[in-house]
């Protein structure tokens, strides 16, 4: 029996397919719109315009000490530099020279896509000593006896949110929310007592070494509460690193001291270790350097976020990845985890794009922009019931298996299906025409949901 139902800041989500192999030219997690303001170039830039942009429109030499160099919308608190996507378009910045000193720190703010942070330079990127450049998830909150239950931290620019703790006094069962994303942590469980209860579990990172297109990390879970008592306050889970990449025609040179970071999210603490849990840590994101020559010993971390400091405690965030491309012999910093390398340079984006968008729930279109990895709201259901989920992919290969994934706001574990790409849905073409339309039927109990599609796929060997 169909269940009336009604929306609020649904979600279209848009993800090309993982591949596993090394060889392959598509990876997890692309949003809708991170194309969009690319130049077209990038698609097979030559040789000597690594970053495709030679000829596209530039905001000039960025000079972190020059505020008439700033992008537009550009702010500073104390030292550190905060850049809103919302002015750049997929967000994508294209400068002829980029130059971080006087030990400031460089942070951006997500944009309505959650689109990864581009950086193409036509000349050189200089990074001082002592500075760092950070699209790092932020941590969930503390569990509070006065406030209630932690929120869960917001992920990173391409990253995800954290999931809220539980406070089993607001009910749900005194579960913790999951996190957001393709590899999010759950939420606690609670028994019906501390040494019975489940504590959140890690987030990991999902994407391929290639890392093109760019996939940030996913959310921690949040902690679990199992008294009544105002006190007893889960901890949330944290957000997801997220995901940067560099590219220049010239040098990029990370002076010593450097820091680049797409770190995970620490968890936030329970309020009382004797009824609740900490919140689990978000996983890493992704680093990505693409330029002539490569040098200086500055750090680059795609770390999960720490432990969280009390027990009953969920686990630290898996780590993400980072990759470097061209002439690196004179880079000797760290990198954590350890980045895959390649002499050569592979293009920036691929020209295959695989892809799973959510097109309708129960008849009902997403709007363009989703909000859930915000830990929005994206679908609320009124009464219980089967929800018909319809989707289309496009250049994944029929047979394959589509997952659809609603995580309830507010506690409790999240309900996935999964079903194959049928041939004959793929239209008069069949599979080849790259096009197929597949629907899911997901049960669902009355509540508030942020609803995640996505496929995996082999690509077979040439």
């Amino acid at each position: 029996m169909r269940r009336e139902m009604r929306y609020e800041n649904r979600r279209k989500v848009r993800k090309p397919a993982r591949k596993a192999r090394a060889a392959a030219t598509a990876g997890a997690l692309l949003l809708a719109g991170l194309v969009a303001g690319w130049p077209a170039s990038l698609w097979a830039a030559a040789d000597d315009d690594i970053c495709g942009c030679a000829e596209s429109p530039s905001l000039g030499d960025f000079d972190s000490t020059d505020e008439n160099t700033w992008p537009e919308g550009t702010t500073k608190d104390g030292s550190v530099i905060t850049i809103p996507l919302e002015f750049h378009q997929g967000g994508v910045l294209v400068f002829d020279s980029l130059t971080f000193s006087n030990n400031w720190d460089l942070e951006f703010v997500p944009n309505e896509a959650n689109d990864p942070v581009t950086l193409l330079v036509k000349g050189d990127v200089t990074v001082c000593v002592n500075c760092e450049i950070s699209v790092s998830g932020r941590p969930g909150g503390a569990g509070s006896t006065s406030v209630g239950p932690g929120q869960g931290g917001l992920g990173g620019p391409g990253g995800y949110a954290g999931g809220g703790g539980a406070l089993a006094a607001q009910g749900f069962g005194g579960h913790g929310t999951a996190g957001i994303g393709p590899g999010a942590g759950h939420g606690g469980v609670a028994g019906v007592d501390k040494v019975s209860s489940t504590v959140p579990t890690q987030a990991t990172w999902l994407g391929v070494p290639e890392l093109r297109p760019l996939s940030g990390g996913s959310g921690g879970g949040g902690g679990w509460s199992i008294t009544d008592d105002q006190w007893c306050a889960g901890g949330g889970g944290g957000g997801g690193g997220g995901a940067l990449l560099i590219a220049a025609n010239g040098t990029i040179e990370l002076t010593g001291g450097t820091a680049l970071q797409a770190k995970g999210g620490k968890a936030g603490v329970r309020a009382n270790s004797g009824c609740a849990s900490s919140g689990s840590s978000g996983s890493g994101g992704a680093i990505r350097l693409v330029a002539k020559t490569i040098t200086g010993g500055g750090s680059i971390s795609a770390e999960g976020g720490a432990l969280a400091s009390h027990d009953p405690r969920g686990p630290a965030g898996g780590r993400g990845s980072i990759r470097i491309e061209g002439d690196f012999e004179g880079y000797t910093g760290s990198t954590t985890p350890s980045a895959s390398r390649s002499n050569g340079r592979s293009p920036l984006v691929s020209p295959l794009i695989p892809s799973v968008v959510i097109v309708a729930i129960d008849g009902n279109p997403p709007p363009a922009l989703p909000q859930g990895f915000r830990g929005g709201i994206d679908l609320d259901v009124t009464a219980g019931g089967q929800v018909l989920v319809e989707l289309q992919s496009t250049d994944v290969p029929s047979g394959t298996q589509l997952l659809v994934k609603a995580t309830p706001k507010a506690g409790g574990l999240p309900v996935v299906e999964t079903r194959a790409i049928a041939p004959e849905s793929c239209g008069l073409g069949g599979a080849a025409a790259g096009v197929c339309d597949t629907t899911v039927e997901i049960d669902l109990v009355p509540g508030a949901y942020i609803v995640e599609a996505r496929a995996t796929f082999q690509v077979p060997s040439p």
